[in-house]
This record gives structure tokens, C-alpha cells and sequence, in this order.
């Protein structure tokens, strides 16, 4: 809000500022949309962004951020069908 006038004043961030996505340090749901938490370079700031923006806008960061959290999970050779005896 502007204590000037009273009125609402748009919060210019993260992409619209022409700022790079450094990473991206979660994300949430807000009105059943995705939204990424995204680190900028060259700044301590960080803003709640769309993830369909960050999708066109820094593909890499998002799948290196996926990346990171994916948990693999693998199966022993000893677990196989026990119906096969």
C-alpha cells in the first residue's frame, strides 16, 4: 500500500525485476497452483513464482531442483517372487 495516497501498489518481483533464478529452495501449493520459492543471483531476496514460469523461464533450475529430491528406491536381487521356487 502507498502510505502516500492509501491506495495498493503492485509488488514488482523475480522475473518482472529482470533477475535470474539461482535456485529454487521449495515449493507450495497456493490456490491449487504450484509456486516455486526461487533464490535470485546476485541477491538475498527470494519470491513465490509460478511454477509454469519458472517451466519457460528456468528449465534447468526446476529439473535440477527435482533432481535433487528424487529418492530412488531399489529393489535387491533377493527380493525377488518367492513363487518361483
Amino acid at each position: 500500500m502507498n502510505p502516500a495516497n492509501g491506495q495498493e501498489v503492485d509488488q514488482v518481483s523475480g522475473f518482472e525485476r529482470g533477475l535470474e533464478a539461482e535456485k529454487i529452495l521449495g515449493a507450495t501449493e497456493v490456490d491449487n497452483e504450484i509456486h516455486f520459492l526461487v533464490k535470485w543471483k546476485g541477491s538475498d531476496d527470494a519470491d513465490l513464482v509460478l511454477a509454469k514460469e519458472c517451466n519457460t523461464k528456468c528449465p534447468q533450475t526446476v529439473i535440477k531442483f527435482y533432481e535433487d529430491r528424487v529418492t530412488w528406491i531399489q529393489k535387491n536381487e533377493d527380493d525377488g517372487d518367492k513363487d518361483e521356487e
